[in-house]
């Protein structure tokens, strides 16, 4: 900023929250813990340097007590971790001073000689949640009840692999040192094999070499030998390497990368098949995910939601005026990461089975979107949402083609229906001209039949009528007879 009295500057002290990495052997908590909510205390021991330490007694920080320099050897304990000798040594000041900053449960009338203690934690002889810092272990150096707004430790511990019942968890190289060692004997192994086969040892008749010969090989060097130097000379192979060992190797290596949950897909081809494709490539990776899910799991709720929340309630407690509210945070750490990029490359792969332009297609190319990291998402989000508005003018003309599309189906609707009645009225037309004909069929033929049988009736009638007259005749020619008889006797004839 610019002032009468020329360029000036102005200083503004904010609250920063950093976070500091612990090695594992210089992190110390309560034995009989399981989990860190558990535990009586935390604490972190490490070397620091004298004038830091000095610095802050000047400062105010630290108490004004007297820090000498601190010399410690670390050895080995047979769990790994280390343990510290404390042997100090004046006249060999290496410059640091071994620093304990203890987060934990303290008697409150142990600390009431440092700081005011409410009366009732001491009487009722409670422990108090305190910060203490103490200087090579016989110095201490703060002693404060825990300052900070929800009492919480300022430290954030996570199990890369959950060990049931133990604090320790397990990490990346103990999961693969077994497979690991193994893979180093193998090729250990395999080099010492090439080794003695690419250098060859030789066997001599010693009896037919010159005196003190010299056995070293070089390019053009000339063997003197007293007879056939195949006979005098022989080079000793202890036989092959085994092919199975390469194969071997690549498979420690498999069992590495399962062990440490990498994901590689450059095995070779003759251990595995899956990676010529990018569905096995897309295998490997599920399977990585599966094993790497716990690991995942525990990195965001026993590391990043903590780390979150605690740098939180710093800002809040020491800088109100920036944070003045407290916020929920939903942490999406590598998990979530891995998650949506995977969910992405199948909803890339179910768009080549839609047609572009529908709205399927593009609710995915959305999805895609939506879960991409590009810088550009909200714009193009928004570019897409404008696309997928309407415009009123054009949603008009579509509206008007829907009609004519609608009018036009109903007329072709109609015309189909007349012809479909048109086609039912000739149907039943021919079936009528069927049935006539059939009828009139069957008319001529019983006309056939009654014409025969009137025929035959005719026959008889006329066989009936020759046969009356000749009964007729008959009959007159009696009577005749009986006439003549009559008139023979005299007497009436009787009719």
């Amino acid at each position: 900023m610019n002032g009468p009295q020329g360029p000036s500057t102005r200083e503004e002290v904010r609250p920063l929250v950093v976070l500091e990495p612990i090695p594992p052997w210089e992190y110390v908590i309560d034995s009989q813990a399981r989990r860190r909510e558990d535990s009586l205390f935390e604490a972190h021991e490490t070397h620091v340097p004298r004038n830091v330490v000095l610095s802050k007694i000047k400062k105010g920080t630290y108490r004004n007590v007297p820090v000498s320099g601190f010399n410690a050897t670390k050895v080995p304990t047979p769990s790994g971790r280390q343990s510290v000798d404390l042997t100090y040594a004046h006249n060999k000041d290496d410059g640091s001073v071994w620093v304990t900053e203890y987060y934990g449960k303290v008697p409150a009338a142990m600390l009431r000689q440092f700081v005011p203690v409410e009366a009732k934690d001491v009487e009722g002889g409670n422990m108090v949640e305190a910060i203490i810092t103490v200087a090579n272990e016989n110095q201490i150096l703060r002693a404060m009840v825990n300052p900070f707004l929800m009492k919480d430790r300022p430290i954030v511990a996570y199990q890369h692999d959950t060990v049931p019942g133990k604090f320790w968890g397990r990490g990346v190289a103990e999961k693969g040192w077994n497979a690991q060692r193994a893979l180093d004997a193998e090729l250990r192994a395999r080099m010492d094999a090439l080794g003695l086969l690419t250098s060859p040892m030789m066997g001599a008749d010693i009896t037919r070499l010159p005196r003190n010969p010299d056995m070293r090989v070089r390019p053009g060097k000339v063997w003197l030998t007293r007879g056939r130097p195949s006979e005098v000379l022989e080079p000793v192979i202890l036989g092959n390497i085994d092919p199975s060992t390469f194969n071997q190797s690549s498979e420690m290596e498999r069992l590495v990368q399962v062990a440490t949950g990498a994901v590689e897909s450059n095995a070779p081809l003759n251990t595995d098949r899956r990676n010529e494709t990018a569905s096995g490539i897309g295998m490997i990776q599920s399977s990585a995910l599966k094993r790497m899910k716990r690991t995942m799991w525990n990195l965001e709720r026993q590391f990043l939601n903590p780390l979150i929340r605690k740098s939180t309630w710093r800002m809040m407690q020491f800088n109100p005026q920036r944070y003045p509210n407290d916020f929920e945070f939903v942490v999406k750490g590598t998990m979530g990461i891995v998650s949506r990029e995977f969910e992405q490359s199948n909803l890339t792969s179910l768009l080549s089975v839609m047609q572009p332009g529908s709205p399927q297609y593009n609710a995915v190319i959305k999805g895609v979107i939506e879960l991409s990291g590009s810088p550009k998402r909200s714009e193009l989000l928004q570019a897409l949402e404008q696309a997928s508005q309407p415009d009123p003018e054009q949603e008009k003309i579509q509206q008007a083609m829907q009609q004519m599309q609608i009018e036009a189906a109903q007329l072709a609707n109609e015309k189909e229906k007349q012809e479909i009645a048109k086609i039912l009225a000739q149907i039943a037309l021919i079936e009528a001209e069927t049935r006539h004909e059939d009828i009139n069929a069957d008319l001529e033929d019983e006309k056939i039949d009654i014409q025969a049988a009137n025929t035959v009736i005719g026959r008889e009638k006329a066989k009936m009528g020759h046969r009356q007259n000749e009964i007729a005749a008959e009959r007159n020619q009696i009577d005749k007879i009986r006439a003549r008889k009559e008139n023979k006797s005299g007497r009436p004839s009787k009719t």
